[in-house]
């Protein structure tokens, strides 16, 4: 006998999101939770510097604004209105508001922060991966630049002993973790 697959589906694989243009609509949120997955809180500065670009601003916000709502309810999936959400996340009372609402629900689905579990209760990933190579290649310039070198320093900085973790340290003379990431925040001019 097969075990029976609970786990949500991919947005990809199920109708699409189902956000009415009504503004008293509602939509039930819950935490995406995934097994021995690393990464950066949604509220980070890893994501508002390195996932901004990708998924923009919006999608950023109305994700802190998924997060921020789930740690009020202590982790419990709750049911907020479209319109308001809409509004809290900057995008207002106008009759629009709620197709770009959607909009950025399809981008967040696109990049797997999204899914739609049981009774259409929305799943949002709180924890944000690492970007890909694909995504990395996409960044501006500088940006590829900084997130190389903060993710060597990280790697470095777990395997101090190591030939890399060695040349690091002595390259950039830091010993302590809060040294390499505000030299790494200097660089890319970005209050960490």
């Amino acid at each position: 006998m097969q075990a029976m697959n609970t786990a949500p589906t991919r947005v990809a694989d199920s109708p699409p999101v189902a956000l009415g243009s009504d503004r008293g609509e509602t939509l039930r949120v819950g935490e995406w939770r995934r097994e021995s997955v690393g990464g950066s809180d949604v509220r980070s500065a890893y994501v508002e510097r390195y996932w901004l670009p990708i998924l923009g601003p919006t999608s950023i916000m109305l994700l802190r604004c998924v997060a921020n709502t789930l740690d009020a309810s202590g982790g419990i999936a709750v049911t907020l209105s479209t319109g308001a959400l809409a509004s809290q996340i900057g995008l207002g009372n106008e009759p629009g508001s709620i197709g770009v609402l959607r909009r950025c629900f399809r981008r967040l689905e696109q990049f797997g922060f999204v899914i739609v579990g049981t009774e259409q209760e929305h799943k949002f990933r709180l924890v944000a991966p690492c970007l890909a190579r694909r995504q990395i290649v996409r960044l501006p310039p500088h940006l590829q630049t900084l997130h190389a070198t903060e993710v060597a320093t990280l790697n470095a900085e777990r395997q101090p002993d190591t030939p890399l973790g060695q040349a690091l340290g002595e390259v950039l003379g830091l010993v302590h973790r809060r040294d390499v990431l505000a030299q790494i925040s200097s660089i890319g001019k970005v209050p960490a």
